[in-house]
């Protein structure tokens, strides 16, 4: 068992206390979540025009910017984990990387064919 598991187990002699990566992890997940249902205002609209431009959230690469932002690229797995996607037009959901069919990405049962592809991000 890894000794992190204990920390936060008062049971297994830890002090009751959450990792902290687990909250900060927690914390932006909720932030993402915002921002999937469009729920921000005014910093949605910052976000939106200075880092998204157009592009769905986990479409858009760029890894530089403020620390909140490189935060919610840093846990792009955790995001990808939790996801249930709706196809609808397809503009917002990524062909290769998404979990849109059958609940795993196309990356990960097409391998060989992904490794060819000339845009990974390319949109259904």
């Amino acid at each position: 068992m890894n000794p992190d598991e204990n920390a936060h187990d008062p049971d297994r002699g830890g002090l009751g206390i959450p990792t902290s990566r687990r909250m900060n992890v927690a914390l932006m997940l909720r932030w993402v979540w915002r921002i999937l249902r469009g729920d921000g205002g005014l910093w949605l609209q910052l976000l939106e025009a200075k880092y998204l431009q157009g592009q769905p959230l986990l479409a858009c690469s760029l890894s530089v910017g403020s620390e909140f932002w490189k935060s919610i690229q840093a846990i792009e797995g955790e995001i990808r984990l939790g996801l249930r996607f709706s196809i609808g037009n397809g503009s917002g959901t990524q062909f290769w990387l998404d979990p849109w069919f059958e609940d795993e990405p196309l990356r990960l049962r097409f391998p060989r064919l992904f490794a060819i592809c000339v845009d990974p991000t390319i949109l259904v």
